[in-house]
């Protein structure tokens, strides 16, 4: 919904790339540059062109290792389950990515960092659903299982979940869909 904090946080991180990088661009690229900050929103008394706005500062607010360090792992992980996506896609087993279903047995620290973050990686993942299970027998391996999803496809953000068609009002969409659309 326009008002809900995702969406608020993914605009206010885009917008922040853009104008950085319309400015670290103006020097090389100054006539698409000063178009693109044409189109930006500013705050009021913001300077009217690219050019007078300066080079962009480091935040030093932003600088945090721990969490740089735990998404270079999730990182490795994604390019794990990308491959086995393609292995399976290549079998002539799936579609696109959206169609799989994936599950991950990991053990040890690994499987800590993907419990942290269980809640969203399906989207880092760019899969349907994402299951999580202890790895037995040793070893820090991680074993990444794709099988298709049988779960319905929404007809909005494409993933097939178990909750496509529960909103009698929308039984085209999944339940999240459902509850972005009647916010709108």
């Amino acid at each position: 919904a326009p008002r809900e904090l995702p969406r608020r946080s993914a605009q206010t991180a885009i917008h922040r790339i853009a104008t950085d990088l319309a400015r670290l661009l103006a020097p090389i690229g100054s006539f698409t540059a000063e178009e693109v900050w044409q189109h930006l929103p500013r705050a009021p008394g913001g300077p009217a062109s690219v050019f007078l706005s300066g080079l962009p500062a480091a935040d030093p607010a932003l600088d945090d290792e721990e969490l740089l360090d735990r998404w270079t792992r999730l990182r490795a992980v994604r390019s794990e389950v990308t491959r086995a996506i393609e292995d399976v896609r290549r079998a002539g087993r799936l579609g696109h990515s959206l169609d799989a279903a994936v599950t991950l047995r990991a053990a040890g620290p690994r499987l800590e960092l993907l419990r942290a973050y269980a809640a969203s990686l399906a989207e880092v993942f760019i899969v349907s659903s994402v299951a999580l299970e202890e790895r037995t027998g040793g070893g820090e391996e991680l074993e990444v299982v794709v099988e298709p999803a049988t779960a319905e496809k929404g007809g909005r953000c494409w993933n097939r979940r178990e909750d496509v068609g529960r909103d009698a009002a929308r039984p085209d969409v999944c339940g999240r869909c459902a509850t972005v659309l009647a916010g709108l």
